[in-house]
Parts: C-alpha cells; structure tokens; sequence
C-alpha cells in the first residue's frame, strides 16, 4: 500500500471540502490578502512618514528620546574609559585621592560630552534613528489598515456571494481554489523533494512516488518548478 499516495488525496480532499465550506470569497482573500496587505503598506508608508513627520509631534518626541538614550549610554561608556585612565595614572606609581578621581571622572566625562554634542554627533544619530523608527510605525500604521480594509471588502462580498442565487458558485469556486492551495502545498514539497532526489534517487519517498502514477504525474508536471526556471 502506498500510504505516500493516501496522504497526498486526503490533503486534497480536506483543501476542497474547507474550501467549498469556506466559500471562494474567504479562500481567495486567504490566498492573496496578505500580498495586498504588504503591497498597501509598501505603497502606503512613504507617505504616511512624510505626513508623521511634517504635522504631527511624534517625529520631535521620537528624535528627543533617542538622543536622551544616546547621551545616557555615551556617557556611560565615557566614564568607563576615564575610570581605565585613573586606574592607569595608579599604576604608574601616582595615587589619587577618591576626590581626584570623581574629579577627573566628572571633568573627562562632561569634556568628551560636550566635544559629541558640538560636533552635532548626538543629533546626527538620533536624527538617523528617529527616522527608522518613524518608519517602522508608519508601516505597522499601513499593516492594520491594511488588514482592516481587506476584512471589510472580504465581509461584504461574502455577505454578497452567500445570496441563494450565487452561494452554490461560491461553494464551487471555494472547492476549485481549496484544490489548486492544496496542489500548490504539494509542489512546494515535491520541489523541495526533487532536491534530495539529487543526492539520493532510489530513496524510499522518491521511490514510492514514481511508483504510483497520479503522484509520478505531479511529480513530473511541478509548475512551481516550471515557473521558477523561467523566472531565474
């Protein structure tokens, strides 16, 4: 018995009956509503940057706490290194009092502080930063609405198509696109098959595929593997 190929017809089965369950509506905005979601927020989000930017706060805000992030770990690091030349001068024979040294800690850390701060570096970074933050908010903004847009088109056309006149094309459509999902499912495996058939041919899945005509016949025909050739 060849378990390989009552697997690959169940899995079928069960992606044309969800589908016709679910109606042509749900599985086709399955399919293609993430691509439209991503397509919208990388069209969307330039433009929802340049509105956050130019007339709201949130750009100012964004841009003032990195630089208040930056100073603090800045200075942190500075001090650090100024500890490391005290411990030095120790070493070379001259003690320091703890006040001499909170001293030059102090006067080391605010003088390289401030050489950054007037060579713009603090604002060039926080600058730098700020923006992609903005961005990143501005796309997860797009995703959302996004997300939100697809849902209400999808609520509506299926309210549309389960109407007595269409319900039974939307359950055909359903079962027609749970059927090429399930067949793409099966290529990607098939695909990914083919690339250990290279090292091993007589292996035990590959056998038992080209043993059974139906399985062989997907096999053979892959149009993912089609498209990819003529793609790359």
């Amino acid at each position: 018995m060849n378990w390989l190929f009552i697997i690959v017809v169940l899995f079928l089965l069960f992606q044309i009956i969800r589908g016709a369950r679910r109606g042509g509506v749900r599985v086709l905005f399955g399919m293609i509503g993430l691509i439209i979601v991503l397509a919208f927020a990388i069209f969307a989000a330039p433009h929802v940057n340049t509105f956050l930017t130019d007339h709201t706060s949130i750009y100012e805000a964004v841009e003032e706490k990195c630089e208040e992030k930056i100073k603090e770990k800045s200075q942190a690091k500075i001090s650090d290194q100024t500890e490391t030349i005290t411990d030095a001068i120790e070493n070379t024979g001259l003690n320091l009092s703890e006040s001499d040294k909170e001293a030059l800690q102090e006067t080391g850390t605010d003088t390289a502080s401030d050489v950054l701060e007037d060579a713009g570096v603090y604002s060039a970074t926080a600058q730098s930063l700020a923006s992609v933050i903005v961005m990143v908010i501005s796309f997860i903004i797009c995703l959302v609405i996004g997300a939100i847009i697809v849902a209400i088109i999808q609520h509506y056309m299926q309210r549309l198509m389960d109407l007595p006149g269409l319900r039974t094309v939307n359950r055909i459509v359903g079962a027609i696109l749970g059927c090429v999902k399930g067949l793409i499912f099966v290529w990607i495996v098939f695909y990914l098959l083919s690339l250990t058939a290279i090292v091993n041919e007589n292996g035990t899945i590959i056998t038992m595929v080209k043993d059974n005509p139906f399985l062989n016949l997907l096999y053979e025909n892959n149009i993912l593997v089609t498209i990819m050739q003529n793609v790359f």
